[in-house]
């Protein structure tokens, strides 16, 4: 009788882990199926000078020419990565 209810339970549990493989089947599809669009990426002027390998002053001079696409928050310039 004991042994019944055991196999019983054993049914249960492989029938749960079947649907949570057929679960993570569906979720991989549409994980893959899914379009990742580039992320809007804002870096503050010490990552602009170690990408760019530019002073403080070049930093300036091309915000104030308007050459890339900046926000000033909190008083700390930003810059949008993708106009660098």
């Amino acid at each position: 009788m004991v042994m019944i209810g055991f196999l019983k339970s054993i049914l249960v549990i492989v029938k749960i882990l079947q649907d949570i493989k057929v679960l993570l089947e569906r979720w991989e599809a549409a994980r893959e199926s899914v379009v990742v669009q580039d992320a809007v990426v804002w870096i503050d002027a010490s990552d602009v000078k170690r990408l760019l390998n530019v002073s403080d002053a070049t930093i300036y001079r091309r915000r104030a020419e308007g050459a890339w696409v900046c926000k000033k928050i909190g008083g700390k310039w930003f810059y949008l990565k993708s106009s660098l």
